[in-house]
């Protein structure tokens, strides 16, 4: 059997990749985070549905940062996510999450149990 040149060690040895040693996570980080941001507008637009009906919902939209990518719904900061690690950060400002504190984590983008059955459309699971 064959090993693919850029798959070989220098001893001769495949590498196991799991989830834990992947080095370009770049799907996986997409789909977690898409898939938070749809539950999040799946609340937010069953909330503007029911109380606010004159007023149209605006999704949560992403801008890209070096190490941050940072969720803005309307004219405010949702949260921050890291992008190494799927970590989930409330806001300190316009442009920078909280890092420091005793647990400046609220949650993570792969960890479904972490936000989907929290209040998502107002926020307050990140300040809890």
């Amino acid at each position: 059997m064959y090993l693919i040149k850029e798959d070989m060690m220098i001893n001769g040895i495949k590498p196991k990749l799991t989830a834990q040693t992947k080095f370009n996570n770049e799907d996986d980080y997409s789909t977690a985070l898409m898939k938070m941001i749809h539950r999040i507008d799946e609340q937010y637009g069953e909330y503007y549905e029911k109380t606010l009906p004159n007023l149209t919902y605006e999704k949560i939209t992403i801008n890209k940062g070096r190490r941050f990518d940072k969720l803005v719904q309307g004219s405010s900061v949702y949260c921050f996510v890291e992008k190494s690690t799927g970590d989930v950060y409330k806001s300190q400002t316009w442009k920078q999450p909280y890092t420091k504190g005793k647990n400046p984590i609220r949650g993570s983008i792969y960890d479904i149990s972490s936000y989907w059955d929290k209040e998502l459309k107002y926020g307050s699971w990140l300040y809890a």
